[in-house]
Order: structure tokens, then C-alpha cells, then sequence
């Protein structure tokens, strides 16, 4: 039996569709839990193994988490009380394997001030420095978590895989059209600071007399920071910037992008995947930075035409829109491979079948 341990989150339907459709529903336990507040659909809880943590309690997580054969933390950003658990057990450790997101391992770099915070965080690295396996979409993560943790643990490389959200963008695809000579640029992808929203802005400001329209996604994360976003963008690029505040349904957001004709993702670590290969399958134009794990990956091994935000300081507008078939089509094969559905079943079959020590 697997044991899923899955934070509550618009992902939730994309990775228990998936586990159903393409596995044995039998052998896997799916516990949804939130550190946050999050209204999640409450069909989710009518599959069956599919339970809602915030209904249980530690000795019933135990339980599930002791009879377990392998437990996968989906995130391993979980709430004191869960991390203790695990962190008190070497027999659980050792049967658990770290789907890392992004923010559960850079963490590492926040400022621990509090006393709770540096106890936080030593039970943390009692975890990871003793888990025996490590899932990374790309492998400059993996290398991270050693360098930070000192672990030993082996590197799998998957990612998720949605579906609905692949049929979505092909249709988008199909119906693209360039209706004005407006350029429309997204900037990030939520409203966390990792993406750094400011420094895009006051660099976009010397476009600001041409025909630019900068739209920026800060529907969920921080909302004191959405908030702070949403004035620094009218503040500096005024008119011309679009906040976007609400929750977009999947096709009504897959819309939105598919209009779109540059994006800039200026996060120092990996982040906003699904949305840059979204990007990337609609031929759009997309900048990352130079020092992440996902500009080593996609760029300085595989080859694929990314741009670099830092060279926006020295760019013309002309050569900031300009967008050659060549890189499209590199992006394209990109956002190809990633979204090949047999590849992720592969690598989740793999992922299941491992044997841990």
C-alpha cells in the first residue's frame, strides 16, 4: 500500500484522476491535508481511499502512516505536528520518499528567527538527511538538497501529469489569433515573493510608451503581497497593468495565456513549471533567470531556446518582441516531452516500484 501525503491545493483532481485512471486505486491512500485555509471540491472525498486529514487526527495519520508500505510527501511543507511525527520516526523516514515542489526545499534559505523556526527546520533536515528518496523535476534540486542536508538519498526524476489541462491547451492552441498589435506580457505566476514582481516592473518601465499591456496572475499566495503588487504595478506601469485578482477556471486561464505574447518568470529557484510549459505549448516567447536549477536543465543541458530576464536591461524594445520560428519551436518540443502522458506514467510506475532500504 501506498500512502499519499497531499496538501490541498488546485492540483488535488489533476493527481487523483491520474492515480485512478492509470493504477491500481486499490493499493494507494490519497490524505489531503492543509496547513491554510482552502476550499477544495468535496466530491474529491466521495473516491474511494481519498480522506480528508482535517477530519482525522496524529494518531489516525500514524496509523495509516505505519501500515504504509511507501509513503510519498507530496510537499514537504507540512504542519508542525505531522513533521514531528515523521521526524520522530526512523522506521517511517525510511519507507518515505520527497516529491520536492519548490518552496518545501528553498525554505532552506529563509531567515529562521524564532525559536520555532530553528526547530522547525532541524526536524527538517533529520528528514530529509535520513529519507531515502528524493523525486526533483530537475536535477540542480537534487544537487541542492544534498549540498544543504547532507543526504544520501537517491534522485528520481518525475513530474505531474493533468490530463484535462493537455485537452485544454490543444484546443486553446488551435484557436489562437493575434487581434491588435498590442504586446501582451504575463509577468510570474502567483503572489509569493519568489517572483519577484518589482524588479520586472521598473524594468518593463522603459517600454512604457509603446503598445505593451503587462498582466500579472496574483490570484492565491500572499494576499498581503498581492496586494503590495497590485500598487507597485499601477504605480509604475500604470494603465497598463492588468492584475489579475480572481481565480480563472482551467480553460478561462488557458485563454488568457494563449493571448498572451511574452512571459517573464524572474524566480530565483524553480517554480511556475506548469505554467511555463503551458506557455511554452501555446509558442509564446519566455524568460527565466540565468540562476536557477530550471535555466541549468531546460537551457544549458537541453538546449531549448529560453531567454534570460537579465538580458532585458540591455534589450530594445524591437529585439525584446522579437520572437524567431526556430525558438518557438524549441519551446514547442519542450512543452511536447513534458506533457507525454506515457512518460509520467512511466516515471510514477517507476517511482512505485522502487524498492526502499
Amino acid at each position: 500500500m501506498v500512502v499519499h501525503f497531499f496538501p490541498k491545493s488546485h492540483f488535488c483532481k489533476m493527481f487523483i484522476d491520474f492515480i485512478y485512471k492509470h493504477f491500481e486505486s486499490s493499493q494507494h491512500i490519497i490524505i489531503l491535508y492543509t496547513n491554510k485555509p482552502f476550499n477544495l471540491d468535496t466530491e474529491l472525498f466521495e473516491y474511494e481511499n481519498v480522506c480528508d486529514y482535517d477530519k482525522k487526527n496524529v494518531v489516525w495519520l500514524y496509523q495509516q502512516l505505519f501500515k504504509a508500505d511507501k509513503i510519498v510527501w507530496h510537499n514537504l511543507s507540512v504542519c508542525v505536528p505531522e513533521l514531528f511525527l515523521l521526524s520522530s520516526n526512523l522506521k517511517i523516514i525510511k519507507k518515505s520518499i520527497w516529491v520536492v515542489w519548490g518552496g518545501d526545499l528553498y525554505c532552506y534559505l529563509n531567515k529562521k528567527s524564532s525559536i520555532l523556526e530553528k526547530i522547525v527546520e532541524g526536524m527538517r533536515k533529520r528528514v530529509i538527511k535520513n529519507i531515502p528518496v528524493i523525486a526533483t523535476l530537475t536535477l540542480g534540486d537534487y544537487e541542492l538538497a544534498v549540498k544543504w542536508y547532507k543526504t544520501k538519498a537517491q534522485n528520481v526524476r518525475l513530474d505531474y501529469c493533468d490530463e484535462e489541462e493537455i485537452r485544454i491547451l490543444s484546443e486553446c492552441a488551435k484557436s489562437i489569433t493575434k487581434e491588435n498589435e498590442t504586446i501582451n506580457i504575463l509577468v510570474g505566476n502567483s503572489a509569493t515573493k519568489s517572483n519577484r514582481h518589482q524588479e520586472v516592473f521598473q524594468l518593463l518601465t522603459k517600454y512604457i510608451d509603446k503598445d505593451i499591456r503587462v498582466y500579472a496572475p496574483i490570484s492565491y499566495g500572499d494576499y498581503l503581497y498581492a496586494d503590495e503588487v497590485e500598487q507597485i504595478g499601477i504605480e509604475l506601469l500604470q494603465e497598463k497593468f492588468v492584475p489579475i485578482k480572481e481565480y480563472m477556471p482551467l480553460q478561462e486561464y488557458y485563454e488568457l495565456l494563449s493571448r498572451m505574447d511574452i512571459a517573464i518568470f524572474n524566480m530565483n529557484r524553480q517554480q511556475a513549471i506548469g505554467n511555463i510549459t503551458s506557455l511554452a505549448y501555446l509558442g509564446k516567447k519566455i524568460y527565466i533567470r540565468r540562476n536557477t536549477s530550471m535555466w541549468d536543465e531546460f537551457v544549458q543541458k537541453k538546449g531549448y531556446a529560453f531567454h534570460a530576464v537579465e538580458s532585458i536591461y540591455d534589450e530594445s524594445f524591437e529585439s525584446f518582441i522579437k520572437y524567431e520560428e526556430n525558438e518557438k519551436n524549441s519551446l514547442y518540443q519542450y512543452a511536447k516531452n513534458y506533457f507525454d502522458v506515457s512518460l509520467r506514467i512511466q516515471e510514477w510506475k517507476r517511482l512505485f516500484e522502487l524498492k526502499l532500504h
